[in-house]
This record gives C-alpha cells, structure tokens and sequence, in this order.
C-alpha cells in the first residue's frame, strides 16, 4: 500500500482498527484467556496438593507458564482490541489480571517449595 503526503510515498502495511468488529458491535477484551489462566492455576493448585514430586513439577510449568502466559495473551490482545473505537472496556477483567498474576507465582511457588522439600531430603 502506498500513502502519499507532502514530502513523497511512504510503503508499507495497510493500517488496522486492531479490534475485531467492523460493524459497529462492541468489542470486548478477550476474557477466555484470563479463564484459561484461572483453569491452569486452579490446576496447578490441585497438583500442588498432591504428594508425588512429578506431579508438583507439572503443577509448577501449569501455573507459572501456563498461568502466566494466558495473562501475557490477554494483555496482548486487550491492547490490539483497545486500538479499535467500538472497543468495550469491563473493569472486573482488568481487575482479576494481579490477581491471577499473584495467584499463579503462589502456586508454582508452593509447587517449588515442595520439590525443593523433597530435593533436600534426600
């Protein structure tokens, strides 16, 4: 695509509205990457209860990377989706992103605390 202005042609992408709506329906933030974030760390809580050291690994990569990870995909698609004018915006999805952050490295703390614990003894 070319743009031209008072100084010549400039190349390059055609621009986006960053959101996914082009008919005038809001648009929301992504809220099943934050459920998906709130499963994995429920998961990995309940593997954290566990007493076998495998399963305290898996519940570890679940909550700090899958956790984690899910809220980093929200993030990113909340700041594409803001870009777009019939952007929506809800609060409670905005303010369970520090919690699921806080209770994600809790559980893959607890999950590490645990492998370390059985680590150490032996």
């Amino acid at each position: 695509m070319t743009d031209t202005y008072a100084g010549g042609s400039r190349q390059g992408p055609p621009i986006s509205d960053g959101g996914d709506s082009h008919d005038g329906r809001p648009v929301s933030p992504p809220v099943q990457a934050l459920a998906i974030a709130a499963a994995l760390v429920a998961v990995g809580a309940a593997l954290g209860f566990s007493n076998r050291t495998p399963l305290h690994a898996l519940g570890y990569l679940v909550s700090m990377f899958g956790g984690l990870g899910c809220v980093a995909w929200f993030k990113r698609e909340d700041s594409r989706r803001r870009q777009n004018v019939f952007y929506a915006p809800e609060r409670k999805a905005q303010r369970l992103v520090p919690a699921l952050l806080v209770a994600s490295v809790v559980v893959a703390a607890v999950n590490a605390w645990a492998i370390a614990t059985f680590l150490a003894a032996r």
